[in-house]
């Protein structure tokens, strides 16, 4: 009786098909995906986030060398030009510009707790909460 409905040979011939387009679009979209992301050992493109990060980072590497006591409730701003001078980082460059940024990192230290915070200002990009002043 046929009532003009699908034979199970066509039932299975589309599913077939149909298993095989998702397991090639999925095979696609894999590859895809994995050319998107650097690989270890490649260029990422730097952020501004990564440069607070080096900041951070030689800022650290700053207080520990010569401030080894500090009090508690303490609040120094350490400039970027003293870290490029002091040679533990090297000038920080505006991504897009290339031009000289400025900025410097907050060396917090209230209730026994440190805490850094990098500001930077550059061509294309401004730290919230920068500041100037401490420049």
């Amino acid at each position: 009786m046929n009532n003009g409905g699908w034979g199970l040979r066509a039932m299975l011939a589309f599913s077939l098909f149909f298993v095989a387009f998702i397991i090639i679009a999925a095979m696609l979209i894999n590859t895809n995906f994995n050319n998107v992301s650097p690989k270890k050992g490649e260029n990422k493109q730097t952020t501004y986030y990564d440069l607070e990060v080096k900041m951070v980072n030689a800022t650290k590497k700053y207080m520990t060398k010569n401030y080894k006591n500090l009090v508690n409730d303490i609040e120094i701003p350490v400039k970027l030009k003293t870290l490029v001078s002091s040679s533990y980082l090297a000038p920080i460059k505006d991504i897009h510009s290339k031009k000289e940024c400025t900025g410097y990192v907050m060396f917090i230290k209230k209730d026994n707790i440190v805490e850094y915070k990098p500001y930077l200002k550059c061509d294309n990009y401004k730290t919230n909460g920068y500041n100037s002043n401490y420049d």
